[in-house]
């Protein structure tokens, strides 16, 4: 008679790895596309706490408070690039000022991410907020975020209403104004 041995056979083994490998390779993938998505709306996130950060301090200190792209965490930086960072801050001027009291600094997003700003007034490629916490008629628009990658599923875009509100939007979808997400 046979002695019985715990244990595991070369066969079953393979089979074993096997059906991790297919496993992991059907997964795999999938993770990599949901920490992107996260990584986009972590970045959205950020940016509309910073636009509500601003309205906030503009109601509070009774002062112009300007959100604007900055390279360096300290003065405002012209174009509509926001992905190298950008700086919230109190101004004792007006719109047209570039520098102030820094409330907040914002640094460069993570990898190759986008972030662009398309101004409906050209030229005013920031987000003033008047001391009554409205938003300058002339300093709006939409914040365009992608990943990287070419695929234009994780874009998301960012609108701020005249009252300061931001609110984000996927690919495809309109804002208030009508003006379309893609």
């Amino acid at each position: 008679m046979r002695e019985f041995q715990p244990g595991y056979t070369l066969v079953e083994m393979m089979v074993s790895i096997v059906i991790i490998s297919i496993l992991l390779m059907i997964g795999v993938p999938s993770y990599s596309s949901v920490t992107t998505s996260n990584r986009i709306s972590y970045e959205v996130n950020e940016l509309m706490g910073d636009i509500e950060l601003g309205r906030s301090e503009a109601l509070k200190r009774g002062l112009t408070v300007i959100v604007c792209p900055s390279t360096d965490g300290i003065n405002c930086s012209t174009g509509t690039n926001w992905a190298q960072g950008w700086v919230v801050f109190t101004s004792t001027g007006d719109c047209t000022s570039s520098t102030g009291q820094v409330v907040r600094i914002k640094q460069a997003l993570a990898g190759n991410d986008t972030a662009v700003f398309t101004a409906n007034v050209a030229g005013n490629d920031s987000l003033c907020f008047t001391r009554s916490g409205l938003l300058s008629s002339d300093y709006n628009g939409m914040f365009f975020f992608n990943a990287a990658s070419p695929s234009s599923s994780y874009l998301r875009c960012v609108t701020v209403s005249a009252m300061g509100r931001a609110q984000s939007y996927r690919n495809g979808q309109l804002d208030a104004s009508g003006n379309l997400c893609q």
